[in-house]
């Protein structure tokens, strides 16, 4: 009999996969990219000067939220990465622990933010208004720790300066 030849290297027999291995793969392929793509938007997340501090605060929660409901149904669940075992993938957690450090931006940037403005607007913004911006930046670090994991040093020490602020504010000092 002749030798068999080996399907091309392109082909990789998946034209012989079972429907739900393919679908399996398929799924796996679009979860690593929308992993991706949110881990770029968080890293290049920047100050949105166009917006209050306010408005700015509630576009990244509801960032968070998408990228925490995203985080379930692209692994971080044990079903998605049974599924890419039926594909043959083996599904590291480097893609998301990545998204959890990209998502540390959020408070940095954030937290940076109100630290500045509260300070600088010690006479002219009403305190009550410095006071809820504070509480906002340290709602919204806390949601990314829980998400991420901890947080990293740069966060740690902003939050240091907001926790610092908001006692002087709610002390009478500022």
């Amino acid at each position: 009999p002749p030798p068999k030849t080996p399907p091309p290297p392109a082909d990789l027999g998946i034209r012989n996969w079972p429907g739900k291995k393919v679908a399996a793969l398929v799924e796996c392929i679009d979860g690593w990219q929308e992993v991706q793509r949110m881990t770029s938007s968080l890293q290049r997340w920047h100050n949105l000067r166009d917006f209050s501090c306010i408005d700015e605060c509630t576009r990244m929660e509801t960032y968070l939220r998408i990228v925490k409901q995203n985080w379930a149904t692209t692994g971080g669940s044990e079903a998605f990465i049974a599924r890419c075992g039926t594909a043959g993938v083996r599904w590291t957690s480097e893609p998301h622990t990545v998204l959890r450090r990209a998502s540390l931006q959020l408070p940095k940037v954030y937290l940076e933010r109100v630290v500045t403005e509260v300070g600088a607007s010690s006479g002219v913004m009403p305190k009550a208004e410095r006071l809820e911006l504070l509480r906002g930046a340290a709602r919204l670090t806390a949601q990314v720790q829980q998400f991420a994991g901890g947080l990293d040093r740069d966060c740690s020490i902003w939050l240091k300066r907001a926790q610092n602020l908001q006692a002087q504010l709610e002390s009478g000092r500022r």
